[in-house]
């Protein structure tokens, strides 16, 4: 898998056809195919984020709240691998 970083937006783009985007301060912006998901969080670091993995929203930061656990595992993972690309951390 790789990774590619979009250095204005600071969009982050896999090979496998996810990205992951810092919205403000206190949002991770996750997206796929299927899914468009706004992940609560707050910005430690540079590039070191901690997630509130209950708080994922389908659309929109005030869209419906995800209850897919499964999902939910996977785009914290994939964020995760995003995380160590850019030489940072993710605290949960």
């Amino acid at each position: 898998m790789t990774f590619r970083k979009h250095w204005i937006s600071g969009k982050v783009v896999s090979s496998e056809g996810y990205s992951v985007k810092p919205v403000g301060g206190t949002t991770l912006l996750y997206q796929d195919e299927n899914n468009c998901l706004y992940v609560g969080a707050d910005r430690l670091g540079p590039n070191s984020w901690a997630i509130f993995a209950e708080d994922m929203r389908k659309g929109s930061e005030h869209g419906r709240q995800l209850h897919d656990d499964r999902l939910r595992a996977l785009v914290v993972e994939r964020i995760r691998e995003v995380m160590e690309f850019l030489g940072g951390s993710l605290e949960m």
